[in-house]
């Protein structure tokens, strides 16, 4: 799937291969030989990120947790996602998409 087909009922799976450390407020990510860095948002976001829950869910606990509009949360949730897609850190299941 790529990012332009990502909605608000997407699964989000994290990458089994991702090696990930916690420092502080932020996540560092690894995969092959690339590093990332999360910030305390996109780590929540990550953690939320369980392979059961649809994107819509993960924006309603980041709207809760930061006491925030839930379009704006679902707005961030998005686009954290399609950077996590793009450098293949998660891949991303549709309910009801034809295998």
């Amino acid at each position: 799937m790529s990012p332009s087909e990502v909605n608000e009922l997407s699964v989000p799976t994290r990458n089994l291969h991702v090696r990930v450390r916690a420092r502080q407020d932020t996540l560092h990510l690894g995969l092959h030989e690339q590093a990332f860095e999360l910030s305390e948002v996109a780590g929540m976001i990550w953690r939320a990120m369980d392979g059961e829950a649809d994107i819509r869910s993960v924006a309603n606990r980041v709207a809760a947790e930061y006491e925030i509009p839930e379009d704006v949360a679902l707005a961030d949730v998005l686009e954290v996602v399609e950077g996590l897609l793009a450098d293949s850190l998660i891949t991303l299941d549709r309910p009801g998409a034809s295998l």
